[in-house]
């Protein structure tokens, strides 16, 4: 159950970062975002490197963090950072509901995790749900959408976020979730560097604006990238795959609270359908966690002879 709560809360901080990504991306630009969001991430994460459980780096972390911190870091973000150049906001939302989808595949070529039909039908219901979120009840949008670079490109960044959710399963054993965060972010500074050149002009920075960077990294990624983490090597991908409907679900009621919209029919149908797919997947337990079994050899028999002496409280007798 502790896994369920920290892919739900992870989940739900992404849908709320969305409203500060969109605060930051109209004020310092895509790629100077993500370049503050993941220098202040790296130093909010270093010093539990040192504390309380000194992590000492090797060699083998760093290569095993390479394939992680392209796909879940850099490659993903940056992706849907140059996407929103050419494509909309709703048209990638609804590209990237692939990722269920795509993990419960990887997943069984990878991991050789099956999906019952339980799981299926779970995860059909929550992505139903957070589709008719994304485009406000009109189906009709999907049909409508062209197929441009932009579009291609949340194509990519979807794939790659599936493909980090199961190297998190595949290096559970190699690479702690501190580590996954701390480099992580570490590497995704130096890949967004060469794009963040440009001077930030003073008249951009405002309360608001630091607000927005720092839930973005000490929220949307430290603890939401660690819960991630976590949850996964606690249950497994099929099972983050159904709580993934609970981020454009989050980002919606977010948006409504912020910029004081109400809301609408299609948000509570949306909702009903998430949770009822969570629901099953929770009550049925056919991917959830899965208890480890210790097994140990059984104790050999004691074979007593026909009179063996002990001795009690100083005395000596026989047992027959």
């Amino acid at each position: 159950m502790a896994g369920y709560l920290k892919l739900s809360f992870a989940c739900i901080i992404w849908g709320m970062g969305w409203t500060a990504a969109r605060y930051a991306v109209v004020h310092l630009g895509p790629y100077l975002t993500g370049e503050y969001r993941f220098l202040l991430s790296f130093v909010f994460f270093l010093p539990f490197l040192f504390y309380p459980n000194p992590i000492k780096p090797s060699f083998k972390t760093i290569v095993y963090m390479i394939p992680l911190a392209l796909t879940g870091y850099y490659m993903n973000n940056l992706a849907a950072y140059v996407a929103l150049n050419y494509t909309t906001g709703t048209t990638a939302s609804i590209i990237v509901m692939s990722n269920p989808m795509n993990i419960a595949i990887l997943s069984y070529i990878f991991l050789k995790d099956k999906l019952s039909a339980a799981g299926f039908l779970s995860i059909v219901l929550s992505v139903t749900g957070a589709l008719i979120v994304v485009v406000k009840g009109d189906f009709m949008s999907i049909i409508t959408m062209d197929v441009n670079v932009g579009n291609l490109l949340i194509v990519g960044c979807a794939l790659s976020w599936s493909t980090y959710s199961i190297l998190i399963k595949i290096f559970e054993d190699k690479v702690t979730s501190i580590e996954n965060v701390t480099y992580g972010s570490l590497f995704a500074v130096v890949g967004f560097l060469p794009f963040s050149l440009e001077p930030v002009s003073a008249g951009s920075i405002s309360m608001a604006l630091v607000v927005a960077l720092v839930f973005l990294s000490l929220f949307n990624t430290n603890l939401a990238f660690y819960l991630w983490s976590e949850g996964i090597k606690e249950a497994n991908p099929n099972t983050a795959a159904v709580f993934f409907g609970l981020i454009p679900l989050s980002a919606a009621i977010t948006e409504n609270i912020v910029f004081g919209e109400r809301m609408a029919l299609y948000h509570i149908t949306g909702a009903v359908l998430i949770f009822f797919g969570i629901l099953l997947y929770v009550v049925t337990k056919r991917n959830g966690p899965k208890a480890k079994l210790v097994y140990t050899t059984p104790p050999k028999p004691v074979r007593f002879s026909r009179e063996k002496k002990f001795q009690d409280g100083g005395g000596r007798g026989s047992i027959r």
